[in-house]
């Protein structure tokens, strides 16, 4: 049973030992209790009951199961003030799990931030929606080759497909299942070669062969196709406001260790 409080207290106690790492005024209010004089706030509670309702759907909110959730923080305060006094507050493993913990919900904060943002700002056009639909009736084989020379691609692009050292065959394959910078290539016919350059990358496409797909009619699935391509787009600009956040940053490589750590993984390909 001790067993079992200890699992449930854990990511209570982190984010109790994070909030406390912030601003003091935000936790000001009605104090519900103290424990060794340190105060448990109403909203700490309150927390904790938002908090149990996300990772239970079932759980129901009644005056025993409130005094089990005004316990369990008296417990963590408890066990977090013990923890102190052998200070393992201090070790490298616990500095380490809190900064991991506090790096992931800050980038998905983040991330769900900008979605939203991105998100009221995309609408799907009727065009694109019959275009999406003629893509997915489709199933192709591609040949690809990808190199960062522009030159070397220019060259490829007008020799003869059979006289190419192909990369890889990638297929058959649908739209939906195509990568990003593969799915530009799905507006090619059978037969066709196109060069594609994504992120300074070179990408040689040849359409080895162009299969139909049948299927049901386009008024039965118009929202998914919509929904799809809301997400595509959504991802899209995600990566497009992250390319530029990169391209404003100083990032300073050490290729040197780079290339020593690199190295290591040559032998494992």
């Amino acid at each position: 049973m001790r067993k079992y409080i200890l699992y449930a207290l854990f990511p209570v106690v982190l984010a109790a030992i994070i909030m406390g790492c912030g601003n003091k005024e935000d936790l000001k209010g009605d104090v519900i209790a103290t424990v060794n004089g340190e105060p448990v706030y109403a909203k700490d509670v309150e927390w904790s009951i938002e908090l149990n309702k996300k990772r239970d759907p079932m759980f129901k909110l009644t005056p025993l199961t409130f005094k089990e959730q005004v316990d369990m923080i008296i417990d963590k305060k408890l066990l977090i003030q013990e923890a102190r006094k052998e200070k393992l507050d201090r070790t490298e493993r616990f500095v380490s799990t809190i900064q991991s913990f506090w790096e992931q919900t800050l980038i998905r904060d983040l991330m769900d931030q900008r979605s939203r943002n991105i998100v009221s700002s995309i609408k799907v056009s009727e065009s694109e929606i019959e275009g999406y639909y003629k893509n997915i009736s489709h199933q192709k084989v591609f040949q690809v080759l990808r190199t960062a020379d522009k030159e070397k691609v220019s060259r490829l692009v007008l020799k003869d497909p059979k006289d190419i050292e192909w990369e890889e065959t990638v297929g058959p394959i649908t739209y939906d299942d195509a990568s990003a910078v593969m799915k530009k290539a799905f507006a090619f016919s059978e037969g066709r070669m196109k060069v594609i350059e994504d992120g300074g990358t070179y990408f040689l496409f040849f359409v080895k062969s162009d299969k139909s797909i049948p299927l049901g009619p386009l008024a039965d699935i118009r929202n998914k196709i919509g929904e799809k391509i809301m997400n595509d787009r959504k991802n899209e600009m995600f990566d497009g406001w992250l390319g530029s956040v990169r391209r404003k940053a100083t990032i300073d490589i050490n290729s040197s260790v780079m290339k020593g750590m690199s190295s290591k993984y040559e032998d494992q390909e």
